[in-house]
């Protein structure tokens, strides 16, 4: 996941039927994650409720790493992180409906702009197998670009991008 709580060491984000959680880890030959964890939401993070979180770095340049979540309706809800304390409310930054996009992905900054990018699977239509499709994250942060196809073909068959 990053750095969460912004203390310098990589921490883990892990969810339940009952939640959100964070593992705040430390570095050194025997890294080490305690066993408790901090709250950072309840059941509405569960799967069926948010059936993906993406990690996107640190988007709003405060040295912690935040969560993009894609939520059942499709929006995709930006949470800023709050160090070892509950995630504050979201901002929306786009939609994608699951049925046409059947899988959504980040690795931060793609293109090298300063800002996270989203990329998204597209489901098969006609005889097509799904494409690869790159959004660029807006000089704003709270939205993104025209899609742009990065991948022809055979993405129907990907299980998860993470």
């Amino acid at each position: 996941m990053g750095d969460v709580n912004g203390d310098g060491q990589p921490d883990v984000v892990g969810r339940s039927v009952n939640g959100l959680y964070l593992h705040r880890g430390s570095v050194g030959v025997n890294p080490t994650l305690p066993r408790s964890a901090v709250v950072l939401g309840g059941q509405e993070w569960a799967p069926a409720a948010t059936p993906e979180i993406l990690a996107p770095g640190d988007v709003n340049g405060d040295g912690r790493a935040d969560l993009w979540a894609r939520v059942a309706d499709g929006r995709f809800l930006q949470f800023l992180s709050a160090g070892a304390a509950a995630l504050p409310a979201p901002t929306a930054i786009g939609t994608a409906g699951i049925a046409a996009y059947p899988l959504s992905g980040t690795v931060g900054d793609a293109d090298g702009d300063g800002r996270a990018d989203l990329l998204l699977t597209t489901a098969p239509s006609g005889t097509g197998t799904g494409d690869l499709r790159f959004l660029p994250g807006n000089a704003t942060g709270t939205g993104f670009g025209a899609p742009v196809t990065i991948g022809e073909g055979g993405w129907r068959w990907i299980q998860s991008m993470r």
